[in-house]
């Protein structure tokens, strides 16, 4: 799924942000993406579940009806993949390192 996500991410255009507990795309270039979804229900509980083990998350609505979920932003490439080690350990999940843009 992941690996399919990132290739329609390539292909795609920049999408718009999703309605979410966040209003908008918090600042920096890189992001973990962590899941990208036809049933924006399953964002909606992933995007709740990695908020209680406190990680900052964020959904963005993409123009193929997908919803994706992010865990970021960092500054640093570095520090996603701190982040992406941290999302293995305390949510096992595999995530994806992708730089974001606005």
């Amino acid at each position: 799924d992941l690996a399919r996500a990132a290739s329609e991410r390539m292909d795609s255009q920049p999408a718009d942000p999703a309605p979410s507990a966040t209003p908008a795309t918090p600042a920096g270039e890189w992001a973990v993406q962590v899941g990208s979804f036809g049933e924006p229900g399953n964002a909606e509980r992933l995007h709740a579940q990695l908020e209680e083990q406190g990680f900052s998350v964020y959904s963005r609505r993409r123009d193929n009806n997908m919803t994706t979920v992010y865990v970021g932003p960092y500054d640093s490439s570095e520090s996603g993949e701190r982040a992406m080690a941290e999302l293995k350990e305390q949510a096992n999940l595999q995530g994806l390192l992708v730089r974001v843009r606005e």
